[in-house]
């Protein structure tokens, strides 16, 4: 079966096999805490699932899935994203939220049926801030050329679903989690991963980013220009005004959402 992932080897005592059972290479003690590729998997006989691991372009072996963690280079290390080196283990970059607003006259006029990006495109602009945090160079019109051929901003409606969101994520190689209270919402953003909201103003629906976490507080950062609830803002607030609109459930009953690096 194929697979596409990292994976470190965290519990000792299980052989690296270069043939099923038959040639031993190595074991998860002597390798342990090494991060490795993990390009295959295979199901044994026995019921056990093998991954088959690579180092850089070299192979390394056959391992039970039991000794490895999956892993991603982004680590949650005192309350930031840290990008962390395969073989050194140490940080080497930091998550940095870019941002973008869906006025910039670059994109804001890209018509999607009857609306435009800078009128509707609020979901589609956070997403690019959190997509290019993590190091990748997207733009509001990228994300939302995308969301419109495969999803449904600006065709059912005006604006992006949650699903758009989550799809824009699934596209640019992020995981992705909804938040089921504000608590477990809290717990994500201290550690320093990025959420997207969907907020209920009463007349209207609004899609800004949020990064950090203390003493109750986030930071919002608004793609409309910062114009309409932007800043350091209470997280007991924003839960209040999140949007329980039926768009808004198709992943899960919760508009706050937050995004991990594969």
């Amino acid at each position: 079966m194929s697979h596409s992932g990292k994976v470190q080897l965290t519990h000792s005592g299980y052989p690296v096999w270069h043939g099923f059972f038959t040639s031993q290479a190595g074991s998860s003690t002597t390798m342990k805490n090494q991060v490795f590729s993990a390009t295959g998997m295979y199901r044994h006989v026995n019921g056990s699932l093998y991954y088959s691991l690579y180092d850089g372009k070299k192979w390394v072996g056959y391992i039970n899935a039991k000794a490895t963690t999956p892993w991603s280079n982004w680590q949650p290390l005192g309350g930031s994203l840290r990008y962390v080196d395969d073989h050194t283990l140490q940080p080497t970059k930091t998550f940095s939220l870019k941002y973008y607003s869906q006025l910039d006259k670059r994109w804001a006029n890209v018509k999607y049926e009857r609306w435009t990006l800078g009128k509707t495109g609020c979901g589609q602009a956070t997403m690019a801030m959190i997509i290019s945090g993590f190091g990748q160079n997207v733009t509001p019109k990228m994300t939302a050329d995308y969301a419109h051929a495969h999803g449904t901003f600006d065709r059912d409606g005006a604006g992006s679903l949650q699903s758009d969101l989550t799809r824009d994520a699934d596209h640019w190689n992020l995981s992705w989690k909804v938040m089921g209270s504000q608590a477990e919402l809290a717990s994500y953003l201290a550690k320093g991963y990025p959420a997207s909201v969907c907020l209920d103003f009463g007349t209207y629906r609004h899609i800004v980013a949020l990064t950090g976490y203390a003493n109750g507080y986030t930071t919002v950062h608004d793609p409309w220009s910062g114009l309409i609830y932007s800043g350091r803002k209470s997280l007991t607030d924003i839960w209040k005004r999140l949007s329980w609109l039926q768009g808004n459930h198709d992943e899960g009953a919760s508009a706050a959402t937050v995004y991990i690096a594969k």
